[in-house]
């Protein structure tokens, strides 16, 4: 969010809760910053954000929920980029989704299989958690290595598997 900020104003020390219109962000800015997040979300922002005393908090709202309904959609495994060759899983970060990884995405080249393993939030402890995923992503990738990209408490996880044998689920083909 604060990037689509800097991006039309320039350089400048912006917190999240800072209104936009007293950081020296001229009035045609916030229609600028709007335009660049649609384009990035796809989502457009209403023209009463843009009124009163708008801050990158009170924009982010909408695109949070917008973020939150794909969750729903896309289910436990997200499409964070189409292409060819060996894809890369990245693991949502804690609480969050997947699209906080929107821009490393853009940094990839440009055919990289890119996707978003998604929270769980009605699976039981970390344990079932980790070998749910992994049946995600056998879904995905029928046979490994795999390209990981996860937080710590699931690298704990498999950590606590013994390497003589795969982890939970269904899982046959894990590789270090």
């Amino acid at each position: 969010m604060l990037w689509a900020v800097r991006d039309v104003v320039g350089p400048v020390d912006v917190g999240v809760t800072d209104r936009l219109d007293r950081i020296g962000a001229p009035p045609q800015a916030l229609a600028m910053i709007a335009a660049r997040l649609r384009r990035h979300t796809g989502v457009r922002l209403g023209a009463h954000l843009l009124d009163g005393a708008p801050t990158a908090e009170r924009l982010a709202a909408p695109l949070r929920a917008a973020d939150e309904a794909e969750v729903r959609r896309s289910g436990p495994l997200r499409v964070l980029r189409r292409g060819d060759g060996r894809p890369l899983f990245l693991a949502h970060p804690a609480g969050g989704s997947t699209a906080v990884y929107r821009q490393l995405v853009d940094l990839l080249d440009g055919d990289q299989p890119c996707y978003g393993l998604e929270r769980l939030d009605h699976v039981g402890p970390i344990e079932e958690r980790a070998a749910r995923y992994l049946d995600v992503l056998a879904g995905a990738q029928p046979h490994g290595p795999y390209r990981l990209g996860v937080g710590r408490s699931v690298a704990s996880s498999r950590s606590r598997w013994p390497a003589s044998s795969p982890p939970p689920g269904s899982w046959s083909s894990w590789s270090r």
